[in-house]
């Protein structure tokens, strides 16, 4: 027996209305979820890891030299310069992590609580530039940032930035190297002549690349550098007549502001007014300030010639090269602590 079958062409296939009605309905569901997800986003959890936080702020403090690497030369009253600081770090080199710099330092906790968010003073923006160029993120966080001499004798008082912490906080402690200028000691027993001047040759070059390694580098371009006097038996009363910087070729004339950064005088009295208002007490030392030799266009390359005038018969060389003695002291160690909440 025979049976005939009607066949449907339609059997396993879905129709256009219900594909269309299935991408309609999916669209709509992957919209409302959407919507959905950011309207929870407030019912959350606002649980924060403080110690996190903290962590990566100390991480950034101590082992990043900061953006730009000398941000601590910009003057922050000038916009260009503000426009270029990017981010605060205390570090001399990422390949030195924990060893800071201690002109960074100064700038550091030296800041500014008001008039400075719109670039009115030279000095960091509290809280403004620790949380936008330190902690960042969108999050108001508060801290508490200290610095304190192991020894207790260069900051005998914590250094610190920020309010007073609560009972719970994120928390990092790290011991820290400390970086200190280079200086040269001019002793009297090296000295051959007499005369009413003394010409100290400084080349530049022969002090940055003395060290390879930041740790131990002689770096007048970015940090402080100081030039003492040792020994000199100075008539009383001897009086500094005239200080003067040169750079070669030439010698052209390199002009000294009376404004930082400059070149200051001081004696065991302290600072010596230039032009000078009394004699020297004791032998006097020359600090010539960071930023001064980029102010002036001096780089790494760069030969320059200090001379000293005197209003008495002191030493005279004229073969005297700075570079010879010139060194960097040894660390100092302190504890950096970061406080966040």
């Amino acid at each position: 027996m025979t049976m005939n079958r009607k066949i449907s062409h339609e059997n396993g296939q879905l129709s256009i209305d219900f594909i269309i009605g299935f991408t309609i309905f999916m669209l709509a569901f992957i919209f409302v979820a959407t919507m959905i997800s950011g309207l929870l986003i407030n019912l959350q959890s606002k649980t924060i890891d403080y110690d996190a936080v903290a962590y990566r702020t100390g991480v950034i403090l101590v082992e990043d030299p900061g953006e730009p690497y000398d941000w601590h030369l910009l003057d922050l009253s000038v916009e260009e310069d503000c426009d270029n600081f990017q981010r605060l770090g205390l570090g001399i080199a990422r390949n030195n992590p924990g060893i800071i710099q201690e002109n960074k330092i100064v700038k550091f906790f030296d800041f500014a609580t008001s008039g400075c968010s719109d670039c009115d003073t030279d000095q960091l923006c509290y809280p403004l530039d620790y949380t936008g160029k330190l902690i960042f993120g969108d999050y108001p966080y508060q801290f508490n940032i200290s610095l304190q001499d192991i020894d207790k004798v260069d900051y005998p008082t914590s250094l610190s930035v920020g309010e007073i912490p609560p009972e719970k906080y994120g928390y990092m402690r790290r011991v820290v190297g400390i970086k200190k200028p280079g200086f040269a000691i001019v002793d009297a027993a090296i000295v051959d002549n007499l005369g009413y001047n003394l010409t100290i040759h400084i080349p530049v070059e022969d002090l940055y690349f003395k060290s390879l390694d930041q740790t131990y580098k002689i770096d007048p371009l970015t940090e402080d550098f100081n030039i003492s006097l040792k020994g000199f038996l100075l008539p009383d009363p001897t009086f500094i007549t005239s200080v003067e910087l040169f750079k070669y070729p030439g010698p052209t004339s390199i002009f000294i502001p009376p404004n930082s950064p400059t070149i200051k005088i001081y004696d065991e009295s302290g600072p010596y007014p230039y032009p000078p208002t009394r004699p020297l007490n004791g032998n006097p030392s020359f600090l010539i300030e960071n930023g001064y030799f980029v102010d002036q266009n001096i780089n790494e390359l760069s030969e320059l010639e200090l001379r000293i005038y005197f209003d008495q018969l002191v030493g005279h060389s004229t073969t005297f090269e700075i570079a010879d003695i010139a060194v960097t002291p040894p660390l100092t160690w302190a504890v950096m602590e970061v406080k966040i909440w």
